[in-house]
C-alpha cells in the first residue's frame, strides 16, 4: 500500500501546556483524547523549568504535555483546563500548523468528529 505523502493547508493547532507529575500529565492526556476535545497528546519526559512566580524564583520539574487537536476544538480546551488543570496560571502556548498530510488531517478530523 502506498502512502500519499501530499500536503494541505491545515486546522491542525498543537496546544503547548506543563504539569507538575507524569501522573496527572497522563489523566489529562486520557481525558482530552476519551472526550474527542484532542486526537493525540504527546507526553514528553520531566525537565526542569525555571521562572518567576509571586516575585519568587523557582526551578520546578514539570511534564510538558503536547495537545494536538482542530482549530475548531481548541477553546473546549481551553474551557475544560478552567476546571481540570492543575496550576493558578498555566501555561497555554498555541501553535498553528501551516500544512499537514493530507491523510493525518482527514484522520484527526474524522476521529474528533466523530
Amino acid at each position: 500500500m502506498s502512502r500519499s505523502n501530499s500536503v494541505v493547508n491545515s486546522n491542525i493547532v498543537v496546544l503547548l501546556t506543563t504539569v507538575h507529575s507524569f501522573d496527572e500529565a497522563e489523566r489529562i492526556a486520557q481525558e482530552l483524547v476519551k472526550q474527542k476535545l484532542a486526537f493525540c497528546v504527546s507526553i514528553s519526559a520531566a525537565e526542569r523549568s525555571l521562572y518567576v512566580w509571586q516575585e519568587k524564583l523557582c526551578n520546578e520539574q514539570e511534564w510538558p504535555l503536547k495537545i494536538k487537536t482542530q482549530q475548531s476544538h481548541l477553546q473546549s480546551i481551553l474551557d475544560w483546563f478552567e476546571q481540570e488543570h492543575p496550576f493558578d496560571e498555566p501555561e497555554f502556548i498555541v501553535l498553528k500548523a501551516e500544512q499537514s498530510s493530507q491523510a493525518y488531517e482527514q484522520w484527526s478530523h474524522e476521529y474528533l468528529n466523530s
